[in-house]
């Protein structure tokens, strides 16, 4: 097994109380396709979109947005079912389970996902997620995110490795 990607990093920002952006850059020395997957923790029910997807298990609900790609820059975001064993210390468990994933259809040997998920119970407000766009060459990527009144931007500067909030 050789690995495609020379580099993987995640960035997490968690905003209170209900919401986080993860950043996904994947780097390799030739131009790949790559994917992100979002697993539900239990038999959760689960809706896909466009560009968005939605995970509903009792009263949680767990909304998912994909800031990039997006819909127009060959997207893919499906659902799969699969059957995982685990091995907890109990014995060997095996469960079919659904995701999902979004996946980047357009060969580069750089890939970003920038993915916007909240999270709650079912009647939540929910937030507005939107990109600015601005030039990914330059290592920026800039995220909006509304509720009601209260706007906040969001920059990931990938090459100071920083995220900062406005």
């Amino acid at each position: 097994y050789r690995p495609l990607a020379t580099r993987v990093r995640r960035y997490v920002l968690y905003l209170v109380p209900d919401i986080v952006l993860l950043l996904d850059e994947v780097q390799s020395r030739q131009p790949v396709r790559a994917r992100v997957h979002f697993h539900p923790a239990e038999a959760a029910c689960c809706q896909a979109g466009a560009d968005s997807f939605a995970f509903r298990h009792g009263p949680a609900v767990l909304f998912g947005q994909s800031l990039l790609p997006q819909a127009a820059d060959q997207l893919i975001l499906g659902t799969e079912d699969r059957r995982t064993t685990y091995l907890p210390p109990g014995g060997r468990l095996t469960k079919r389970h659904r995701y999902v994933y979004i996946e980047n259809l357009c060969r580069k040997p750089r890939l970003l996902f920038v993915s916007a998920l909240q999270f709650g119970r079912r009647d939540l407000e929910r937030a507005e997620f939107a990109r600015v766009i601005t030039p990914e060459a330059a290592g920026m990527i800039t995220v909006s995110v509304a509720r009601g009144r209260v706007r906040r931007t969001v920059t990931f500067d990938l090459h100071r490795k920083t995220v900062r909030v406005n």
